[in-house]
């Protein structure tokens, strides 16, 4: 079957923007694809690296808030020390 079992056919948009699966397991009938539905090829790889990349951001940005804070408390601490 074209579909595999786990993911949608894209026929350009002739069926939606998701493409269409089988709904049943005897491929007796289908229906449209929507968002939620599993990515597959190109759209699977592109898809995981922008989870890779979301959680590098991620982490980056929760570094620099860190280091941020320390900073700050480090300043703050200075400032009360030599009052």
């Amino acid at each position: 079957p074209r579909d595999e079992g786990s993911h949608c056919i894209m026929d350009g948009g002739k069926y939606g923007s998701f493409g269409w699966c089988f709904t049943s397991k005897s491929k007796q009938s289908w229906g449209s694809c929507a968002e939620s539905c599993p990515l597959f090829g190109p759209f699977k790889v592109l898809d995981a690296k922008i989870d890779k990349s979301d959680s590098e951001l991620a982490d980056t940005i929760g570094a620099a808030a860190k280091k941020v804070l320390a900073d700050i408390r480090q300043h703050n601490n200075h400032n009360n020390h030599s009052n």
